[in-house]
C-alpha cells in the first residue's frame, strides 16, 4: 500500500497559525502523510496540496488565515488547499467558499485529515471530494494511529465552561 502512495509523487506543504496545540497537530499530520509516502516540502516550494492549520483567537487571526488561503491560491492555483484548526471549526462555510479550498476539517474531524486527504488524492488528481467512502478511510486508518493520543481531548469537556469567552474552547473542540 505504501508503494501506491509513493507513485503518486504527492508533495505537501504545511502552514500553521496559532497556538502550540496547532503546531503539535501539524506535526502529527506531517508524520501521517510521510508514513503514507508523501513528500513534505517547504511552504515556499510548489506543492500539490497545502494544509493550513488555522487559529481563531481574534478577528485578526481569522483575517490572517483568509488572506493566507487567498495568497496560496493565487500563488499555486492548481494546488489543493486543505484547511483545519479553530477557524475551520467556527467558519466552515466561509472557508469552503474560498477559491482553491477543497476540504475543511473541523475539530471533530482532526483524525480524518490525513486519511481523507489521501483517499481523495487516490480517487482523483486533486483531493476535491465529499467525505470519501468508508472503506477508503478504513483502509488508510492504519497510517494515522498516532492521532488517537493527540486528538483524544476533543469532547472530553476539558477545563473550559461554555460562556461568553468560549470561542477558543469551542473552536478547539473542547465544548
Amino acid at each position: 500500500m505504501k508503494i501506491a502512495f509513493q507513485t503518486l509523487g504527492c508533495k505537501l506543504a504545511f502552514q500553521t497559525l496559532g497556538c502550540k496545540l496547532n503546531y503539535a497537530e501539524t506535526s502529527t499530520y506531517e508524520r501521517g502523510f510521510v508514513a503514507a509516502g508523501w513528500e513534505v516540502v517547504p511552504w515556499q516550494d510548489m506543492a500539490d496540496v497545502y494544509l493550513i492549520n488555522t487559529c481563531a483567537v481574534t478577528e485578526h487571526a481569522e483575517k490572517k488565515a483568509r488572506n493566507l488561503i487567498r495568497k496560496m491560491h493565487r500563488t499555486a492555483p492548481e494546488a489543493a488547499i486543505v484547511v483545519t484548526g479553530c477557524y475551520a471549526e467556527l467558519r466552515r462555510e466561509q472557508i469552503e467558499a474560498l477559491e482553491g479550498v477543497v476540504r475543511v476539517f473541523g475539530a471533530a474531524e482532526k483524525g480524518k485529515v490525513v486519511p481523507d486527504t489521501i483517499a481523495c488524492r487516490l480517487a482523483e488528481t486533486r483531493p476535491r471530494c465529499a467525505v470519501p467512502a468508508r472503506s477508503a478511510a478504513e483502509m488508510l486508518a492504519g497510517t494515522c494511529s498516532a492521532f488517537a493520543g493527540v486528538f483524544g481531548h476533543a469532547g472530553d469537556g476539558g477545563v473550559f465552561q461554555r460562556g461568553a469567552d468560549a470561542l477558543v474552547p469551542e473552536g478547539a473542540g473542547w465544548l
